[in-house]
Order: C-alpha cells, then structure tokens, then sequence
C-alpha cells in the first residue's frame, strides 16, 4: 500500500507540475496533427511511389518531407526542455564550457549532420529503386561516374545512398539499445544503492555475473541464440551494456544517499520514490549522459562486429558492418566498396566520442 501511495504521489507530481503538462500536450497534440494531416492528404505513402515514368509526386514529397521536418524540431524541442528541467540553472553553464571545447563542438556538428542524413533518408535517396535495387549492369562504378558519388558496389547499388540509409539503422539502434540498458541498468542501480541490503547484494551480484563475460561475446552468444534480427540486436547490445549502467548509479547513489539535503528531505516527510526522482536522480545524471554517449558510440562499433560476421543486420539491408563483409572480397579490385562504410563507422565513432569527452569535462563539478 505504501509503494502504491508512493506511485500516485510520483503520478500527481508529473501530471500536476504545469510546465512539464503544457509542454507533453503541446509535443504530442502538435505531432499527431502533422501525422495526421500528412495521412489524411495522403501522403504518406505517396511520397515514396514513382508514377509509371518512374517520377515522384513533388508536391507529396514536400508536404511529407516538412511533416517530418516538424515533427524532428518538435522532438528537439521536448528534448532540450527535459534537460532544462533536469539541469536548472546549470543548463547554461554547461552550454557555455561545451562551447570552449573545439573537439567537443567538431564531434557535436558531425553527429548532427549524419543525425540528418538519418532522418531524412528517404529523401536522400529513394530506398527500394536505389538502396537496395540490383543493376548488374553498373557494377564497380568508380566514386563520382555516372551520378554516383562514392561509386556502386557489386550489385551495381549506389555506395552513398545506402551509407546514408545504414546511418539511420545505425544511430537508432545504437540509441535505443544504449537508451533501453540506461533505464534498466539504471532503475536497478538506483534501486540497490538507494535501499541496500539483501537486495543490493542480489542484484550487484547477477550485474557481476554479466561483466564476467565479455560484452561483445555475450552480444553473439544472445543474437546466436534468438537468431539475427534487429529487436534481437538491440536486445543483445541492451543486455551486455546494462551491467555498466547499474554500477555507474549504485555508486552514484550510495556517495550522495547520506548527504544532508537527503537526511532534510526525509525529515520533512518526503517519500522515497519523491526523493529519488527530484533529489537523487538530477545528481546522478551527469556520468550516466557522459557514458551513455560513449555507449552509443560502442554500441555502433558491435552492430558493425556483429553485422560483419552475419550475426547482425542482413543483406540487403544496408548497414555498414555489412557492407564491409561484402565488399572485403574486392578490396583489390574496388577499394571504395570498402573504404567509405569504414569511414562512416569511424566517423560517427570519433563524434560521439569527442562529444562525450567534451560533456565529461563540460559537466565536471571541480571546472566550475
């Protein structure tokens, strides 16, 4: 009955609290009213349907690309509005150190271009007549003949386009497995740091059980057993990653569970679920940001590893570690099949680590 209590005070606290309330019904009525519209013109599927010239119906692709345009703003949006409520007032501080690191704003603005290529794909390149079409009669195209800018593989299919294709498989996976261990791994840290005891020991133990195998073995061993597939690739990536999450808030926890805002808090009466989300969670989140975006970046790194000896994402979907494996048999003959899908791997790597290098530094309470 506590617990319950606890869940309804938690409840009325998001419900209630009036900026959080406006700007959830703003995000979600503003999203589905261009989904909507975009259905009901329908263009939502037009856009992406050549007539018998083999055109597209520009009309339906501009309304269908500004549908989507809206609709990445607005996610923008609610995201830098959680991280200003999160933050507070270190939000602009934050901004400000981030700002002076070069490294950090060169990794920033790569991540940003290949999370536009990601988002507006389709656009770029159309997916069943260029990504994944054969034309055995344009194999081998060297970069930048006959419209292809990075050349054509052994199917004849354009290199960029489907680079830019695998970078959304890419970034969602990685995002979302990362994302899926920071929720688990980081519930049961918090759960086992804040309470202790019997249950800290049970959980940090199956936790230490996980990190006794390698995350990339155990990744293969899971995909092996489920079969390869995207879920079961995030779920591999989510499970092997979520052990380092839980470690990283239980110790987060236990440094500042003792601390006397925490004593104040209980003495006014605050309930546990109240004092982690508003008093613990805020100050545990710097190093979960800091290794969840090195996590993305790792993440990345396995879907390649696992695609790459077929246990990931498979043919012909585009995905770079794939797109290796096919190409590592004319590395001689066609270097480039080869050389722009480990580009991109590193490229997104080295942003994303530069990125989480710059927020470590920019988000360390001793450069303040």
């Amino acid at each position: 009955m506590e617990q319950l209590h606890q869940s309804k005070d938690l409840f009325h606290y998001i419900v209630h609290h009036k900026n959080i309330k406006n700007i959830f019904i703003g995000y979600i009525v503003g999203s589905l009213s261009i989904i909507l519209i975009n259905l009901l013109l329908g263009y939502g599927t037009e856009a992406f349907i050549p007539n018998e010239a083999g055109e597209f119906n520009q009309v339906a692709r501009t309304v269908h690309f500004t549908s989507l345009v809206c609709q990445f703003l607005l996610a923008v949006t609610f995201i830098a509005f959680l991280f200003s409520h999160m933050f507070g007032s270190q939000l602009n501080s934050v901004i400000t150190r981030l700002r002076k690191n070069p490294m950090a704003v060169i990794g920033l603005f790569i991540l940003i271009i290949l999370t536009i290529f990601a988002t507006f794909a389709d656009f770029i390149a159309n997916y069943e007549l260029v990504v994944i079409k054969q034309n055995l009669s344009n194999t081998f195209a060297t970069p930048g003949s006959k419209g292809h800018i990075f050349g054509t593989d052994e199917f004849g299919r354009d290199i960029f386009a489907r680079i830019v294709h695998g970078t959304r498989i890419s970034l969602t996976i990685g995002f979302v497995a990362v994302s899926a261990s920071i929720l688990v791994g980081g519930f049961l840290g918090a759960v086992a740091g804040y309470y202790g005891g019997w249950l800290d020991n049970v959980v940090m133990r199956v936790m230490d059980v996980f990190l006794a195998i390698p995350s990339i073995l155990l990744s293969i061993a899971i995909v092996s057993a489920l079969g390869p597939s995207l879920i079961n690739l995030v779920i591999a990536i989510s499970i092997s990653n979520m052990p380092v999450y839980a470690r990283i808030v239980r110790a987060s926890v236990l440094s500042i569970r003792g601390q006397e805002f925490i004593e104040a808090a209980h003495a006014i009466g605050a309930n546990n679920i109240y004092i982690i989300v508003k008093h613990i969670l805020p100050n545990v989140m710097s190093p979960i940001i800091v290794q969840g975006t090195l996590g993305v970046a790792g993440a990345i790194l396995s879907i390649a590893g696992l695609s790459f000896i077929g246990l990931g994402v498979q043919p012909p979907t585009p995905e770079w570690g794939s797109m290796l494996s096919g190409g590592r048999s004319f590395i001689r003959k066609a270097p480039w099949v080869t050389t722009y899908p480990g580009v991109a791997i590193m490229m997104s790597i080295l942003s994303l680590n530069l990125l989480g290098d710059g927020l470590r530094d920019a988000l360390d309470p001793r450069l303040k």
